[in-house]
């Protein structure tokens, strides 16, 4: 967040060359960091036509923790 309380990072368009090298951004790298942030490990934040995107650290961590977990063949807890 920036002291405005807005979020900072690259736009989607951004992303979205990054990963494809495509100057526009596709609807499927659209759809997966709409599917990211809906896991909350990503918060995009509409600025006009753009929007920006940012990690979310936390959650990240939480994620990554989850998956040594299992890599490692222990099972935690799980909602399902």
């Amino acid at each position: 967040m920036n002291e405005a309380g807005g979020v900072e990072g690259p736009t989607a368009g951004e992303v979205c060359c990054h990963i494809t090298g495509a100057e526009k951004i596709s609807s499927t790298v659209s759809q997966h960091l709409h599917e990211l942030e809906a896991a909350e490990l990503v918060l995009i934040e509409r600025r006009g036509k753009s929007m920006i995107c940012t990690l979310q650290p936390n959650r990240l961590e939480e994620l990554a923790d989850y998956l040594r977990s299992v890599a490692k063949g222990g099972r935690e807890d799980c909602c399902c």
